[in-house]
């Protein structure tokens, strides 16, 4: 349910918006790196292999099918800004349980779309915008939810 994955959801924009307070991003976040308690829903965030400090990095690492579009084309991206991606890849999985990614491009499905509230909706258009600057922060996150 969209109630269900919020509460799971906002506990990982938390636990990733903790890393980024202390200087560390994660760099690979995708629905294989979070364990959930199927009892508490208390949430678990894993694999730190690719983590980094936050900033500026011009070598990618992680997981392609997570990787924002700018990672594809750009030689320095923002750390942050890319994690705020992959949050809204997680996301869209948990919403819909699907993640189309083909020739380095996502395609949203909107039919699978249509059972969420006009807010997800609205939450995935600034999360997935092709423009940087232009997406929602780790800050922009938690005030939403």
């Amino acid at each position: 349910s969209e109630e269900a994955a919020l509460f799971i959801f906002k506990q990982v924009i938390e636990a990733i918006s903790e890393l980024a307070e202390v200087g560390i991003s994660h760099r690979d976040i995708k629905d294989e790196n979070i364990l959930i308690n199927r009892e508490t829903l208390q949430v678990f965030i894993i694999d730190f292999g690719c983590a980094s400090q936050t900033g500026l990095s011009s070598s990618p690492c992680g997981t392609p099918e997570y990787w924002a579009p700018e990672v594809f084309t750009e030689t320095e991206v923002e750390t942050e800004i890319t994690d705020c991606w992959a949050l809204g890849a997680v996301f869209y999985i948990m919403l819909t349980g699907s993640w189309k990614f083909e020739n380095n491009k996502v395609t949203r499905n909107f039919s699978l779309e249509q059972h969420l509230s006009e807010n997800i909706v609205t939450v995935f258009d600034r999360l997935f915008h092709a423009n940087p600057a232009c997406r929602l922060y780790l800050a922009d996150l938690i005030n939403m939810f």
